[in-house]
């Protein structure tokens, strides 16, 4: 009995540090890609949240006017072609021509607008109102140029260093705000074929794509949970891409006959905030922030500010110092203006601040992929061996 127990114990840790061993691997369906991320969408709605495992669905199906490069060293134009101040605090966009949402619905500066203020719609409560806030109104001179008219001169060209997604708004204002978020109509790569909630949502190619085919035809999220269940899915063959790899996992993976790891220093901060506008004991939370921005305004007028809806600090200077900072022009002194801020956060120390990310990948080794640092996944940017 004893020299059973023995046995079952070996068995049971050799399946917990290799998940997946000795089970035998299934064979990649061609010309398709699995992903695997922690959850599920929550949501194909791309005006609603803010969250990157929605974002990661979402843009598959939707593109904003520009993309970050994969370093996030510029942006690169996507349904805006080219963007310029033309007054002090007015930005025209020149968008692309010959584009149609997934129905075949063209894409115009209608769409834009709507997309912009709807978000902006105090009741449609959206968590994306940071990305679009300096705008005042959204004129459309004509069908494919489109004025932001900001509240004050802006460093930063409305939604776009934020990225948005661009929605039909024909089609959203036929349909209603609920029937968008199992209803996707975007002008992106892909189009949904099926949602079968925490279970898998699959996509396929769309062929009135403006961009051309993609290099995957086909697309499957399957979201796992458990960590060392989503090893076990790559190392079998049921998934081609798995996210927040533990680190444990990582030698495992990286010498893996199917298998390989993948990383990038992310954009994201790891971080305790104390709620200090509660009167009593200091109530506390733990949050990951990524700044797919690379500017500090996204950090602070959404996290650090007394009205931001996440914020649990306030301090009126470093409320007027953020907002100076966002409509200051000059570099230097926009710099200057951040670092006062950054200072009294800092003394007054709503946070314990903790460490950025270095986000953990592992892929089969048929798929070309490389992480972003703003946890971007664009499967556009893939290949299949």
């Amino acid at each position: 009995m004893r020299r059973r127990r023995g046995i079952l114990v070996a068995v049971a840790a050799a399946l917990l540090v290799a998940p997946g061993a000795g089970v035998p691997a299934r064979a990649a369906e061609p010309g398709t890609v699995t992903i695997t991320q922690g959850v599920d969408a929550t949501t194909l709605d791309p005006l609603k949240a803010s969250v990157t495992t929605d974002t990661n669905v979402q843009a598959q199906l939707y593109d904003t006017l520009a993309r970050r490069s994969p370093d996030g060293s510029a942006l690169v134009p996507q349904l805006a072609t080219s963007w310029k101040r033309i007054a002090p605090a007015v930005w025209e966009f020149k968008l692309r021509r010959g584009v149609t949402f997934s129905n075949g619905d063209p894409f115009t500066s209608a769409d834009v607008k709507f997309t912009v203020e709807k978000i902006l719609d105090p009741a449609f409560k959206s968590q994306q109102v940071p990305r679009v806030d300096t705008v005042a109104r959204v004129e459309t001179p004509d069908p494919y140029t489109v004025h932001f008219v900001t509240k004050r001169p802006t460093p930063l060209p409305p939604a776009i260093t934020r990225p948005v997604f661009i929605a039909d708004a024909k089609f959203w204002q036929e349909h209603g705000d609920a029937y968008m978020v199992e209803h996707p109509m975007g002008t992106g790569p892909y189009v949904l074929k099926s949602w079968r909630r925490d279970e898998a949502l699959e996509l396929d190619a769309n062929p009135r794509y403006w961009g051309g085919a993609p290099p995957v035809a086909h697309v499957i999220f399957k979201p796992i949970p458990e960590a060392g269940t989503r090893v076990s899915a790559l190392r079998t063959g049921a998934t081609d891409l798995i996210t927040n790899v533990p680190f444990q996992y990582a030698t495992l993976l990286a010498g893996g006959t199917a298998t390989r790891m993948a990383s990038a220093r992310s954009v994201r901060v790891l971080y305790i905030a104390f709620n200090t506008l509660q009167p009593g004991p200091q109530p506390m939370y733990m949050l990951g922030w990524g700044n797919i921005t690379y500017d500090a305004d996204n950090t602070l007028s959404s996290q650090l500010v007394s009205d931001a809806v996440s914020s649990t600090y306030a301090n009126p200077a470093v409320d007027k110092l953020t907002d100076a900072a966002r409509y200051e022009l000059d570099p230097a002194k926009r710099k200057a203006l951040y670092a006062k801020a950054l200072r009294i956060i800092h003394d007054d120390a709503p946070w314990l601040f903790l460490f950025q990310y270095e986000d953990l990948y592992a892929t089969s080794k048929r798929l070309q992929w490389q992480p972003r640092p703003d946890e971007g996944i664009y499967c556009t940017e893939m290949r299949l061996r």
